[in-house]
């Protein structure tokens, strides 16, 4: 049964229902997720619809107990050859759904959590499965930074808790558009909703937690209330009643940077006291001014809980978050078994201490590559170069520029039960059960590019057949990932530079071997993430200096409509100007450059020759400023011009 008033969806979230248009009207520009609310054509045999699932408990009428049993039998039954066949046409293995089928059954345990344990079907596919057994259109993960603050505030007092469902919209009744994470969540949801006029999607579960923090938590209402509870002690001097109480200020701090999707978080601290300052879409945001006495006892906890207080007289130390009080860690569960939190402590004047806490989220990595945003030619690229038998890819890029993310995806595409994956990082930013993951733990001076070069070396004598390098850090991991690539094995691994020829440069300047290099190279894949405006609050940019920018010859033939950010921004956008981030990026394919790399080239004949004029970063991202997405003043910040 499909629901009614959902495809007229106010934008938004209108393009995941087949409305939105590619940016501008050009087709060169890809959308930010592939639309799959069409779904796939399957006789009804294939599944059961929405109305024929049983009754809730919420509901008046409830089935005879025995006829429920037999009802839910045969529900189970009909899912899941529903399931298998939706899935296995969409592109799932059928080794890999019958496997995952099965475990599920065995363990008794809900599909998505199966999935999201062996990691063999991605839980984005689950979700467009579900949706297309049940004929409801699908909520892609890539929509939830652009969804309207204003509207999703209409419906704050009905979410004070997460539950499996979220309101994302208003649907074209007027009523609330919610999306759920199974057809049980779907009859919860309607009955939590029923005053509202709902309409449903099917979203998944990481994707409705995601709207749940992004949108709804009160996430810094609890932490002016712990800081202030913090400070009465400190003037009552009956903190010690209380010890956990400095690390709840820290988690709350942590738990609203999590929530609001900052990369970082910056403790610093002036005459008057602290600062908190985060960084989301690549911008710093400070929160909150701290008290001067709150803010000396959060650092000192910080370098106490960590093991950093001594190791701060010889200079800078990087660690990571440390919350040892079991009450605490019970009630920051949420953010403590999922995000890592890197930390890196310096001394500064007057005995103070900085602190940037790198936060980290496992569950970002759940990302389709389909999804990512790559044009159909580079997607092909980057699908050759995975199907390699041995050799080396590179990914690059600043950090927080999505590296890991575009990495996990492309990985997530080879069999884990056919090939042997493993990896050595630092950290596991998430965990795949079928793959040998190992974490670098760097202890007290511990020179962490000699242990990371260990432990590849150990890897290379447990016969993988895939290798996940976090980062070549110096001239021996650059050494051994090159004889890696060259014995047989298909590498991955990043590095830090501004493109993708920059690549090349790096490796040079860590004692690459030039044949070995050239001889194993398949491809570099250099990307940024780039803030998109506000669609509500964006103003024209009749600027000259950008008329000239967007005069170009790949530009030519499309419709040139740059837009600037708003200063102060509106209500939708929480007063930012900038809703949600795109990647821009470029492909440097290996065999290209090979006869360059091998003559030493200098670097601009390396790029001139690898990349092709409008293949750029910089060439991409005029795109978006032409179709009125990025400000050009944004992206002047954020991307090299070549």
């Amino acid at each position: 049964m499909s629901e009614p008033g959902v495809a007229a969806a106010r934008s938004p979230v209108r393009s995941w229902f087949g409305k939105k248009q590619s940016p501008g009207g050009s087709p060169s520009i890809p959308p930010v997720a592939p639309d799959h609310s069409k779904g796939i054509d399957l006789p009804p045999s294939h599944g059961l619809p929405a109305s024929d699932l049983p009754a809730t408990d919420l509901t008046t009428k409830r089935a005879h107990p025995m006829d429920a049993d037999v009802h839910q039998d045969l529900v189970e039954a009909g899912a899941a050859g529903g399931m298998e066949a939706i899935l296995i046409k969409m592109g799932a293995s059928k080794s890999h759904v019958r496997f995952a089928l099965d475990r599920a059954r065995i363990l008794k345990r809900p599909l998505p959590e199966v999935i999201r344990d062996v990691g063999l079907v991605s839980a984005e596919m689950v979700a467009r499965a579900i949706a297309q057994m049940n004929s409801l259109p699908y909520f892609a993960p890539m929509e939830v930074e652009a969804l309207d603050v204003a509207e999703l505030a209409r419906y704050a007092g009905l979410m004070e808790e997460l539950q499996p469902f979220a309101p994302i919209g208003t649907n074209d009744r007027g009523g609330v558009l919610v999306a759920a994470a199974s057809m049980q969540d779907v009859n919860r949801a309607r009955n939590h909703f029923h005053e509202h006029r709902p309409t449903l999607c099917i979203a998944s579960e990481s994707t409705i937690q995601a709207v749940y923090r992004r949108y709804y938590a009160r996430t810094l209402e609890a932490l002016d209330t712990t800081v202030a509870a913090l400070e009465r002690a400190i003037e009552a001097g009956t903190e010690t009643d209380n010890p956990g109480l400095v690390q709840e200020v820290v988690c709350c701090m942590l738990r609203y940077a999590c929530y609001q999707g900052a990369s970082d978080v910056f403790l610093s601290r002036s005459a008057l006291g602290g600062i908190f300052k985060m960084k989301k879409d690549g911008t710093g945001e400070v929160v909150r001014s701290l008290p001067d006495a709150v803010f000396e006892r959060v650092m000192t906890m910080l370098a106490g809980s960590s093991g950093a207080t001594e190791r701060l007289a010889q200079g800078p130390v990087d660690t990571r978050v440390t919350i040892d009080s079991p009450d605490v860690q019970a009630k920051f569960g949420d953010i403590l078994h999922r995000y890592n939190f890197r930390m890196a402590l310096t001394p500064a004047m007057k005995k103070r201490i900085l602190a940037v806490i790198r936060i980290q989220d496992a569950h970002a990595q759940e990302v389709e590559f389909d999804s990512i945003g790559f044009d159909t030619r580079s997607n092909e690229i980057l699908r050759g170069w995975i199907r390699r038998p041995a050799g080396l890819i590179l990914v690059t890029g600043p950090t927080g520029s999505g590296k890991t993310t575009s990495l996990y995806s492309m990985l997530q595409m080879i069999d884990p039960l056919a090939k042997q994956i493993a990896s050595v990082e630092n950290p596991v930013e998430a965990e795949f059960s079928m793959w040998a993951q190992q974490e670098v733990v760097v202890k007290g001076d511990a020179d962490e590019g000699d242990l990371f070069h260990k432990q590849l070396v150990s890897l290379l004598r447990q016969a993988p057949d895939v290798i996940l390098l976090g980062e070549m850090r110096d001239s021996k991991v650059v050494a051994a990932v090159l004889a890696a690539a060259n014995t047989g094995h298909l590498v991955f691994t990043t590095l830090h530079t501004k493109s993708a020829a920059g690549a090349i440069l790096r490796l040079r300047e860590m004692d690459a071997s030039v044949d070995a290099l050239a001889y194993t190279l398949i491809g570099v894949l250099a990307q940024r993430l780039v803030p998109t405006l506000c669609p509500h609050c964006k103003t024209p940019d009749s600027r000259d200096e950008v008329a000239r920018e967007l005069d170009q010859a790949w530009l030519e033939g499309l419709t040139k409509a740059p837009m600037r950010r708003t200063d102060g921004g509106c209500q939708r956008c929480g007063g930012t100007g900038i809703r949600g981030r795109r990647m821009v990026y470029e492909i440097m394919e290996g065999d290209k450059i090979r006869p360059l790399v091998e003559a030493n080239a200098p670097i601009s004949k390396i790029h001139d020759a690898g990349i092709q004029p409008g293949q750029s970063m910089w060439a991409r991202s005029l795109l978006l400023v032409a179709a009125g997405l990025v400000d050009m003043d944004e992206l002047r910040d954020r991307v090299e011009r070549s």
